[in-house]
């Protein structure tokens, strides 16, 4: 027997699933609500632009009118016995209340051929048609004028458009239903009582022009009767003229009996053959070996027959006693043996007597055969006539009773014309109608924004999902090597005296606590050297230099702000026209740095221009270094403005070499998959993490999303300046 072993296969042991976990976003009911606060403004527009764009066909629309009318409808029953109920159809009467011969009726009546809800051709050309029409002959050369439609023409849109505007249905077995839309309430009333009155003369014509056209054919078919039945009545008055033999009526009746006499004679013939051929078959199966004895024996064949059996019983008798050794059991054999021969040699004799009574038979037969065949030959002579004359009698009915059918259908087409071809029973006309058909404008404009704006959130859903830019520290979470400082709020405050930066309180606190974020990052202090760079251009690095520069002149530490910018343009720390030279001077080893510096009486900053001409490409962080360790001398940190990580080699060099690196990305602008991309080529041959900054933060904006620092920056009259 079988055991299960307590091991275990490995690949058959299954671990414990997790247990599932609701995360606070799962149950977070408010992600629509923040969605469509995110997105007002798109939502708004789309729901603006979608209305303005439906309002003129919402205006143009004209309020349309309905109007019903029920009525009953059956056929005629007839009061004549033998006529059947005609079928009928309702399927078949809605498509005749929509007939074109219908529906042309009622057109005139009313003229609507006139009416430009029916015709088109009837409206006036519109502005738009007019100016379309005026651009295309201008291109043509020639006056391009479309031809005006046909009467006809006219008729054909006019009697689609009423269809159109019609309809008919079966109510019940026997109601049907027609309504009518229009603009005109008092038109919507008026189609649908005429159209049924229109139905019923219409259905009038048409039987009474069926019934007249079967009366006709009928009348003709009458007259080609009453000729045939003339010329078969003729036929007959002739031959009984010319035919004298017909009166001998005794002659026929000894010739009738003759041939039934041969023919009873002839039947008893061939029942007495029939009867010789069954006994001769019986005689020869009993002559045959185990045959039967046959049927209607002879009295000597009964005699023997008799004898034989008594031969045949005392034979058995002698074998039973003496056995077959005994003289008088072979002398009794042989008597039996001689009865049997002389059974046969009766039976063979019976049957050639009656081989000879048969060949008499078919000789009597043949020649009563003969006789009534001479019979009927004067006796077809005879009634060859009679034959000729019973067929034109019979003719001549048949005559007469197609002629009686067709003056008895032509009677009852005539009465049927007495009556109306249908029953109509108008259980209620139409009225007209108080209230307009569907809505007014109101409500489908409503409809229309209503649809907009379910169309306007499904779109700010779709970009929901499909943006892929930066919105939040938090998004960087998962990227090592990352330390963040902060954001910058956007702000269009006042412009300051002395710095470019808007001095907006709110602006001012997040740059305080980005500068404490950075020196917190360098164990307290101010980096000696850092350098200010983007993820791609137009981001602020410039921007959050001023920012920075701007707390840093607050706190009295001097600082060197080295621009390295390629864009032309004014910098906003210090002036970088062509005309003044700074770091790219420097690097080409054409001025000394002391020459180059700009010192601001008013913050204490040293401004590095880039300089004019190109800057050299560096291969090494060794010039940077040696400006780094000259500014170390006169106790100033030096911040470097530099490209985007991604558009330039040498900033990678400059990365190297000074101690921290601050990676500036903007708000709703960087895409998210740049960011790696960055840092990794930052972050090459550096030991310590690198700072990231979010730049132009949208406060409103960011507040609306889920972020953890979402809430980062106050309102503008509760930010602190202290």
């Amino acid at each position: 027997m079988n055991q299960i072993s307590g091991r275990q296969i490995p690949w058959l042991k299954q671990s414990e699933p997790e247990p599932v976990t609701l995360r606070e976003s799962d149950l977070d009911l408010m992600v629509l609500v923040r969605l469509i606060r995110r997105r007002f403004a798109l939502i708004v527009a789309v729901v603006v632009v979608i209305s303005v764009l439906a309002l003129p066909s919402i205006m143009s629309m004209t309020p349309q009118y309905r109007a019903e009318a029920r009525f009953l409808i059956a056929p005629v029953l007839s009061v004549e016995v033998d006529e059947p109920t005609p079928g009928f159809d309702l399927f078949d009467e809605v498509e005749r209340l929509r007939a074109r011969s219908v529906v042309e009726k009622v057109v005139n009546q009313f003229n609507l051929q006139d009416d430009p809800e029916f015709n088109l051709n009837r409206l006036p050309p519109s502005r738009l048609s007019v100016a379309a029409a005026a651009v295309r002959n201008f291109f043509a050369g020639t006056a391009d004028t479309a031809p005006a439609p046909t009467p006809e023409e006219e008729l054909e849109n006019t009697v689609r458009s009423v269809n159109n505007h019609l309809s008919a249905w079966r109510q019940t077995d026997s109601i049907m239903q027609i309504a009518f839309v229009s603009t005109d309430p008092q038109l919507a009333a008026d189609v649908p009582n005429a159209i049924i009155k229109a139905y019923v003369e219409d259905s009038k014509i048409q039987r009474d022009a069926r019934i007249s056209e079967a009366i006709s054919q009928l009348e003709t078919r009458i007259i080609d009767q009453r000729a045939r039945l003339d010329a078969a009545k003729a036929d007959i008055t002739a031959l009984r003229a010319s035919q004298a033999v017909l009166g001998n009526d005794r002659e026929t009746s000894a010739d009738l009996n003759q041939i039934l006499l041969l023919n009873q004679q002839l039947a008893q013939v061939q029942s007495r053959r029939a009867d010789l051929n069954a006994t001769i078959a019986t005689v020869d199966a009993a002559l045959s070996e185990g045959g039967p004895a046959p049927l209607n024996e002879t009295d000597t064949l009964i005699e023997l027959r008799q004898s034989l059996q008594q031969q045949k019983r005392e034979l058995a008798r002698l074998t039973s006693q003496f056995g077959e050794a005994y003289g008088g059991v072979q002398t009794q054999r042989a008597q039996v043996a001689e009865l049997e021969d002389s059974i046969k040699r009766e039976l063979q004799g019976w049957a050639d007597s009656m081989r000879v009574q048969l060949a008499h038979l078919d000789s009597e037969e043949a020649a009563i055969a003969q006789q009534r065949l001479a019979a009927q030959g004067q006796l077809s002579q005879l009634s060859v006539a009679e034959l000729e004359m019973t067929n034109l009698i019979k003719r001549a009915d048949t005559q007469t009773n197609l002629l009686d059918t067709s003056q008895q259908q032509l009677l009852r087409l005539k009465t049927s014309l007495s009556r109306p071809p249908l029953t109509v029973e108008l259980l209620s006309p139409a009225t007209v109608p108080l209230w307009a058909e569907g809505h007014g404008r109101k409500v489908y404009l409503l409809l229309v924004m209503i649809g907009a704006g379910m169309f306007g959130l499904t779109l700010a859903g779709v970009l929901e999902l499909t943006d892929r830019t930066l919105r939040s520290q938090q998004q960087l979470d998962g990227q090592p090597g990352v330390v963040s400082v902060g954001m910058l709020p956007h702000s269009d405050g006042p412009v300051g005296k002395y710095w470019r930066v808007p001095t907006d309180p709110r602006l001012q606190l997040a740059a305080r606590n980005v500068l404490s974020a950075i020196e917190t990052a360098n164990g307290g202090l101010f980096p000696g050297s850092l350098m200010i760079t983007t993820t791609q251009p137009h981001e602020g690095a410039h921007f959050v230099a001023e920012a920075l520069g701007q707390q840093l002149a607050a706190a009295h530490e001097p600082v060197m702000f080295v621009d390295t910018m390629p864009q032309p343009g004014p910098f906003r720390l210090g002036r970088r026209d062509g005309g003044t030279p700074g770091l790219a001077e420097f690097l080409r080893g054409e001025a000394r740095l002391s020459d180059l510096i700009k010192k601001d009486d008013t913050t204490g900053h040293v401004h590095l221009s880039r300089g004019t001409g190109s800057l050299p490409p560096l291969y090494d962080g060794g010039q940077i270094s040696d400006l780094i360790e000259a500014a170390g001398k006169e106790n100033m940190s030096v911040v470097f403005i530099c490209p985007p990580a991604l558009e330039s080699a040498s900033v990678v060099q400059v990365a190297g070499a000074v101690d921290r690196v601050l990676l500036v990305m903007r708000w709703g602008k960087t895409p998210r998959n740049l960011i790696p991309l960055a840092l990794d080529r930052l972050g090459a041959g550096r030991g310590d993490r690198i700072m990231t900054l979010i730049n132009r933060v949208q406060p409103k904006q960011h507040a609306r999303y889920t972020f953890r620092d979402s809430q980062a920056f106050p309102s503008r009259g509760r930010a602190e300046v202290w």
